[in-house]
């Protein structure tokens, strides 16, 4: 009986696990295997972010150093692959010579610059592509931008790699046409406004952005591959990500960064209300300006002698007023200016067209020389001609006398002579 027992115990171990217990099991697994799996993408997409983050930080610090030729690059195309000769270069005239031509916009979007109230600024465009990669330096990029390839064995530019966001997508650039060449350039300029999702300014001056760059995040709306392929259209519904049937009204925020119809982009947080918009972005706004400067030329661009720091020039894009609310000359005033000091060699009146008349006054007229500038003791200044003062005693012809009596003196006028006071 014992071994009976035991045998038929062994029979009964060998059957293995019923369906319950491998569904049980089958469980788990799947458990652990979603865990794991929703871990790996979440890591797969910060890896991403992180990359992204790294190749914005060598674009930008890239466009830094280029500046020092005096210009910031024109895009590139979008639409090129690796196999074209235009392939991550500016479309510029002058290429590969740093600022020198204007930029060609035939491959490019050109959108008109808006002011902080939407108004189209006429003649002011922005000019929207890929970056320019193979025509920036990387100098002291290199330790960022480990793949950098040698030209010559001696010139480094950036790599294609620099260009492009952790999703392997063409990183989008913006800038204004003016800040694209030496005559225009200047550290103060931009035309890009920057929004929040609120549709409030970014930058400290709306409107001043020098440039931006758009990775179009893990959805990739508006982005192109790296062949040149856009990978999707920029339309979003607003009832993102629910199916049809959908309204047809685009989603603002997402489609704000690639609908290039204007120089407004958006820099706002993603959250739960907008799941649509995963766009990271990176901008520049210009320095806030001087209003006025020192200036070897005055503003019909007349050279000034090398001593003379006479002119100054106004720096402010737009119109300065004085007591004028909408002012319409550089400088409008209404009214009278004070001005404490002068440095200046002539005081010129001007004609109604602002050219100077030829009647110009040297300040050292009114100065003159230190000696001819000084009264003797016991006398004051009572005019100024001839390059010196003309003075005279302050009591001359006074004629001396006493007070009545029951007053005492109070003091003693210049023109009356003693002035008394009765109590």
């Amino acid at each position: 009986m014992k071994t009976g027992e035991t045998m038929l115990t062994e029979r009964r171990n060998e059957k293995g696990f019923t369906v319950l217990e491998l569904a049980i099991v089958l469980i788990i697994f799947g458990i652990i295997a979603s865990t794991v799996f929703v871990a790996l993408n979440f890591y797969s997409q910060e890896q991403r972010r992180v990359r992204t983050s790294e190749s914005l930080d060598t674009l930008q610090t890239a466009l830094a150093l280029h500046e020092i030729f005096g210009c910031l690059p024109c895009p590139a195309r979008l639409s090129a692959d690796p196999g074209d000769m235009d392939y991550g270069r500016e479309q510029r005239a002058g290429e590969p010579i740093p600022c020198m031509g204007a930029c060609d916009p035939t491959s490019l979007t050109v959108v008109p610059a808006e002011d902080e109230t939407g108004t189209i600024i006429v003649g002011e465009n922005i000019l929207i592509g890929a970056f320019p990669f193979q025509t920036l330096l990387d100098n002291n990029v290199m330790e960022k931008d480990s793949y950098s390839n040698y030209i010559g064995g001696a010139v480094k530019r950036l790599s294609g790699r620099a260009s492009m966001d952790g999703w392997k997508r063409k990183i989008t650039y913006a800038v204004p046409e003016r800040l694209t060449t030496l005559t225009n350039y200047t550290p103060q300029g931009g035309l890009i406004r920057v929004l929040d999702e609120n549709d409030e300014s970014v930058l400290e001056r709306d409107g001043s952005g020098k440039y931006v760059l758009i990775s179009h995040g893990p959805n990739g709306r508006g982005a192109y591959t790296e062949d040149g392929h856009e990978l999707d259209d920029c339309v979003m519904s607003a009832c993102f990500p629910l199916p049809a049937p959908c309204p047809g009204v685009k989603n603002r925020n997402e489609n704000e960064n690639c609908d290039n119809n204007d120089g407004v982009f958006l820099a706002g947080l993603k959250s739960d209300a907008d799941p649509g918009y995963d766009d990271i972005i990176r901008y520049v706004a210009g320095t806030p300006p001087n209003l006025w400067e020192n200036s070897g030329k005055d503003d019909r661009g007349t050279p000034n002698p090398a001593d003379d720091i006479q002119y100054i020039t106004n720096t402010n894009p737009g119109k300065v007023g004085m007591g004028v609310v909408s002012p319409d000359q550089r400088l409008h005033v209404d009214g009278e200016i004070q001005a404490q000091d002068i440095l200046s060699r002539k005081l010129c009146s001007l004609t109604p067209d602002g050219n100077p008349l030829e009647d110009c006054m040297p300040p050292d007229v009114i100065g003159g020389e230190v000696a001819n500038m000084k009264c003797p003791a016991g006398q004051v200044v009572v005019s100024i001609e001839q390059n010196k003062v003309n003075c005279a005693s302050p009591f001359a012809g006074i004629t001396l006398s006493d007070c009545p009596s029951g007053s005492f003196m109070a003091g003693i006028s210049s023109k009356n002579g003693i002035i008394c006071y009765t109590p």
